[in-house]
């Protein structure tokens, strides 16, 4: 199952779109996309936050070439935790990643 969310100026989330595919592939990805694409037209300083698999981000660049592609937080913490086995890494992260100001950040 595709899905897209997007959030409001009050930070709720609510779906805009869905879809079934065969698998998580980049045809599939590229239909989800372009029926995507479809529904919402061109917005300026679109983003896409996803968990980074290899279709999603080959096929953002091809049907939204001026989007701009992130990963998700969560999916980020959860590759260090897997890679590295240190806590205390996606503690600091996590802060920066709530962080307001570039001091706060710093």
């Amino acid at each position: 199952m595709f899905v897209a969310t997007a959030q409001d100026g009050n930070e709720q989330i609510y779906s805009i779109a869905f879809g079934y595919g065969d698998s998580e592939n980049n045809l599939s990805w590229e239909w989800f996309l372009d029926c995507l694409k479809c529904a919402i037209g061109h917005i300026d300083d679109l983003v896409f936050i996803s968990d980074r698999h290899a279709s999603i981000e080959t096929e953002i660049s091809k049907v939204f070439p001026y989007a701009t592609h992130t990963m998700c937080c969560w999916h980020f913490f959860e590759n260090i935790k897997r890679q590295y086995h240190i806590k205390d890494v996606v503690e600091i992260m996590d802060k920066a990643t709530r962080a307001y100001t570039e001091l706060e950040y710093n």
